[in-house]
């Protein structure tokens, strides 16, 4: 069952999409475009998800916030891309966040494309360098099954 989604931003046309592409060099996988067509951000109804580690079980995390392509000051996906840019792999692309701020992240190049994973602030390298793309926690293969996987407990 597909999530419902709350306090959407405005729609989000195809071409300022395009523009968005442009700025982040990547285009984005079709499913995430028709979701940010048809919500352009908000909150999720159910909202728990289940993240991946290795050698450990599947554990629950919460979505509090999608990202919307607006210029208002929050939740802003371009905002994100900057202030992330060099701190998450270079082959994702942050889309939502859970409450504390650990990002939810679309994999956008290579055989990241289309993944959806869960990063945390606690697995940031001290060196400043990016998070390796190996560190990252799996949640689903595609963002459609990412959407169909939220729950409430």
């Amino acid at each position: 069952m597909s999530p419902i989604i709350k306090d959407s931003e405005p729609p989000v046309s195809k071409a300022r999409i395009q523009e968005v592409e442009k700025l982040i060099g990547s285009e984005l996988p079709e499913p995430y475009k028709r979701f940010l067509l048809k919500h352009n951000g908000g909150t999720p109804t159910p909202c728990e998800f289940l993240f991946r580690s290795k050698d450990k079980p599947p554990r629950p995390a919460i979505l509090s916030w999608f990202l919307a392509i607006h210029d208002g000051p929050y939740e802003n996906f371009l905002e994100h891309f900057k202030d992330f840019q060099g701190r998450i792999p270079g082959d994702t692309v942050a889309i939502a966040r859970d409450p504390g701020g650990d990002l939810i992240l679309l994999g956008l190049r290579g055989p990241l494309r289309g993944k959806i994973f869960f990063w945390t602030k606690k697995l940031e390298p001290l060196d400043g360098s990016p998070t390796p793309p190996e560190l990252l926690h799996e949640v689903a293969d595609d963002f459609d099954s990412f959407m169909n996987s939220l729950f409430d407990t």
